[in-house]
């Protein structure tokens, strides 16, 4: 039987298995808490040990360097949460785009769209949402080194003749956050604020939480790319407000669609 797994830190609460259960695999979790250890997984994989495996927090950039080939998508974003292994020769793809959109229903095309994060699943839903031809995708940015890579990106995107209008604001900035938020379509939490396990598990991603009164128009679509807890703090708040919510194991779910066309093609 064949070997897959989904490797990240912190893995324990993944639902991946769940998500691969009716496929004829063996499919496990494995915490992988360093580098050294990532090297040693993939060096196993090419001996034969694995068949694949999925990429969560906090491997999905570090992946890229690891692989043989990378899918077009995986290469724009420079991130990587699915890596197939082909006799050897790791082919290593992003599926985290494609799952958020089609969540959120596909709905994409012509809207202004609310990034908050810059890392890795961050750009992969940033580059759908633009191959979807959002209207604008204004990235909240909190990592200075991710944003970066964002930019390149975007960048790429835009000399390739893309039409997606692109803006970044810091994150910190209160008042641009809070005029986007009453602009924006649909907003996406793509950071781990909020996530049970990291030390933030009743924070929203507001940078003025607790300190001024936060009003979401009830014509938001607010998704979250965590799905444990699955209402997270600011889908509970999004709920309140009146907004359409969408969880982040919707977003899981179409992401592992994508994730098995990769592994059993």
């Amino acid at each position: 039987m064949k070997k897959y797994c989904v490797i990240g830190n912190p893995v324990a609460h993944s639902k991946s298995p769940e998500l691969f259960a009716d496929y004829d695999i063996e499919y496990t979790r494995n915490e992988i808490r360093t580098k050294e250890e990532l090297e040693s997984f993939i060096s196993d994989m090419r001996k034969g040990l694995w068949d694949g495996c999925n990429v969560t927090m906090p491997w999905k950039t570090e992946m890229v360097k690891l692989v043989d080939e990378l899918s077009p998508v995986a290469e724009l974003t420079g991130a990587v949460n699915t890596v197939a292994n082909r006799n050897g020769y790791l082919y290593g793809d992003s599926t985290d785009g494609y799952g958020m959109c089609e969540a959120i229903g596909g709905e994409i095309g012509g809207k202004f769209i609310l990034i908050i994060g810059s890392g890795g699943a961050a750009r992969s839903i940033v580059a759908e949402c633009s191959q979807r031809q959002a209207k604008a995708v204004v990235i909240i940015a909190r990592d200075s080194a991710n944003t970066q890579k964002m930019k390149a990106m975007t960048d790429k995107i835009i000399m390739g003749g893309g039409v997606t209008a692109f803006r970044y604001v810091d994150y910190n900035d209160e008042v641009s956050y809070s005029e986007l938020l009453a602009e924006a379509d649909i907003m996406i939490n793509c950071t781990p604020i909020g996530m049970h396990g990291c030390g933030n598990d009743d924070a929203k991603p507001f940078p003025w939480d607790g300190k001024r009164e936060v009003i979401l128009p009830k014509r938001l679509i607010v998704a979250e790319c965590i799905y444990n807890p699955q209402e997270t703090p600011l889908l509970c708040f999004a709920e309140k407000c009146g907004c359409k919510t969408v969880r982040g194991l919707g977003m899981l779910k179409m992401q592992a669609e994508g994730s098995a066309k990769v592994f059993f093609r």
